[in-house]
């Protein structure tokens, strides 16, 4: 069990990565949009909590002390 697992060079890699593309360009094109989503998706979420959370409603009352 002291083998190594067989890594690919850089260019084995680029041109895996070439092939993809070509044979299923909507699939990797669907996968790059998809990324850009979630990235942008990661982004906005902590902006949206924190809005709401620093501009309270204006119903909101802090309890009496």
């Amino acid at each position: 069990m002291t083998q190594a697992l067989p890594v690919a060079d850089r260019s084995q890699a680029w041109r895996y990565a070439r092939s993809l593309f070509r044979t299923h360009p909507g699939m990797f094109r669907a996968t790059i949009g998809l990324h850009l989503l979630a990235a942008l998706a990661g982004l906005a979420g902590p902006q949206s909590v924190s809005a709401s959370w620093s501009r309270p409603s204006s119903g909101w009352r802090t309890p009496p002390s």
